[in-house]
């Protein structure tokens, strides 16, 4: 009978184990093990409303006939209710008790991103000590080995061998 509100808190205890989290309003929220904790309590749900449903119908299960389909009886319908208002108390019993005001986490991009334009660009000295170092050459057009045009040489190829 409360299919409902228990697939809704599967899909919630889901979420509150990926999460992290455990939020029931605008300002408080649960975090760390506490969260996990209500994220397990949501997902036993129905393990608690089949135990329920056992011990209140073990008689009619061990005569082998068991409680008929599509009848609406106390012995039917108690089990989920036992089950939904157990978790869910135990769920906001733990989130009043360890509930801390929420923590903001959106990141502001559209200011920083301006501000990156008109930032000074470092310039570089002329002075510096890598200017010792050798430049690479561009590639000259007569240095393919394809022609049998001779090879321009300097001083910097004797390096090389």
């Amino acid at each position: 009978m409360c299919c409902i509100v228990e697939i809704l808190s599967i899909v919630l205890g889901i979420m509150t184990l990926v999460r992290g989290r455990f939020s029931l309003g605008k300002e408080k929220e649960v975090r760390g093990a506490p969260a996990y904790l209500i994220g397990v309590v949501l997902l036993a749900i129905i393990p608690v409303g089949v135990v329920a449903f056992i011990i209140l119908n073990f008689d009619d299960l061990m005569k082998g006939g068991g409680p008929q389909g599509f009848q609406v009886n106390a012995k039917a319908v108690l089990p989920d209710v036992i089950g939904v208002v157990l978790c869910w108390g135990a769920v906001l019993i733990n989130f009043f008790a360890t509930a801390k005001p929420k923590v903001d986490e959106r990141r502001v991009v559209a200011d920083e991103y301006d501000d990156f334009d008109d930032r000074p660009r470092r310039r570089r000295h002329r002075d510096d000590d890598d200017d010792d170092r050798p430049r690479r050459r561009p590639r000259d057009p007569y240095d393919y080995d394809d022609d049998d045009r001779p090879r321009r040489r300097d001083d910097l190829d004797d390096r090389a061998r």
